[in-house]
């Protein structure tokens, strides 16, 4: 694997929304990610069922955690997964130019345009359409199922 040439791209000190691995110890992830490029959207595929697009929560999870420089070994500590799980999630994250290795072996955190990103894997406006499914369904169930329920059922 290549080293990180754009040393620009590369995270400082504070990572994605200032989080650092000791701030998230017992008080959870950072807010979810909303970029078109970490959801899964499947598309079926003639013969063989659906093919899976977007990086995903795991990619998500594992780029949210490089805040500063780390192996694959601390990856995996701090995300409390396997070191051949940290591999895979970091490889993803590396082909896709979202991390790379530095000088000393270590991953780091990289900062190309989401949105270009998104257009290439074919994720572009998957959450604005998850939106406006799930208004719809909001609609239908004001529309058809709220009037139906006991005043008990119909919590709001």
């Amino acid at each position: 694997m290549a080293a990180c040439a754009a040393p620009a791209l590369l995270a400082g000190a504070q990572g994605f929304g200032g989080v650092t691995p000791e701030s998230q110890v017992g008080a959870g992830l950072a807010s979810p990610p909303t970029e078109d490029v970490w959801r899964r959207v499947f598309t079926p595929v003639k013969g063989q069922g659906q093919q899976a697009k977007g990086l995903g929560k795991t990619a998500w999870l594992t780029w949210n955690g490089l805040p500063t420089p780390m192996s694959t070994a601390e990856l995996a500590a701090w995300r409390r997964v396997s070191r051949r799980t940290a591999q895979r999630s970091i490889a993803v994250l590396a082909r896709h130019g979202l991390a790379g290795l530095n000088d000393d072996g270590r991953y780091v955190k990289a900062f190309p345009p989401l949105d270009e990103l998104a257009a290439k894997l074919g994720t572009i406006g998957a959450g604005a359409a998850q939106q406006q499914r799930h208004k719809l369904d909001r609609a239908h169930f004001e529309e058809y199922v709220l009037p139906h329920l006991k005043p008990s059922e119909a919590r709001r």
